[in-house]
């Protein structure tokens, strides 16, 4: 089962299972950043690499960070339109596609990756680079974290209470 996993954000990060079989994931991000309140040209934007990542990837599932409530007076509200928008066209491409798709706790696909659920985006790329994995990016990396966990999961009720 090959996956796509992502690190939603204005610069989003992406890893996926390399579809002619090769054991290292692929990786990068995308730039879905925007200017001021308007979200349009972002979710454009994003629609269009997720797309262009499925047909390229032919991935069999789709996973991605949870979004983290909003913490009054921490989060901006564009941060949080944006990262449930986000969230909300994965499931609306998911559905649309057939792939099932699944939100990843962070804190447990971090617990799984390198031992601590409250691991910074610096030890996952340090886990990364001593794995041999490409570690370019910070956002990236989180990317493959998400997706080993994902690997790890199959079979078991541990993604937000969807089987994998």
């Amino acid at each position: 089962m090959r996956g796509l996993a992502l690190d939603l954000g204005g610069i989003t990060g992406w890893a996926a299972d390399d579809p002619d079989g090769g054991t290292v994931p692929l990786a990068d991000i995308w730039d879905c950043s925007h200017v001021g309140s308007k979200l349009g040209p972002a979710f454009l934007k994003f629609e269009h690499h997720l797309l262009a990542a499925i047909r390229r990837l032919q991935p069999n599932y789709v996973c991605f960070e949870a979004a983290v409530v909003p913490r009054w007076g921490r989060t901006n509200i564009n941060t949080s339109r944006k990262l449930l928008g986000l969230g909300a066209i994965v499931e609306l491409t998911g559905e649309r596609l057939g792939l099932p798709v699944y939100d990843v706790h962070l804190g447990s696909a971090r617990r799984h990756f390198v031992g601590n659920a409250r691991a910074q985006k610096s030890d996952i790329w340090h886990q990364c680079k001593l794995n041999g994995w490409p570690a370019m990016d910070l956002n990236a990396t989180d990317a493959i974290c998400v997706l080993v966990y994902a690997r790890a999961c199959f079979g078991q009720v541990q993604i937000m209470g969807k089987a994998l």
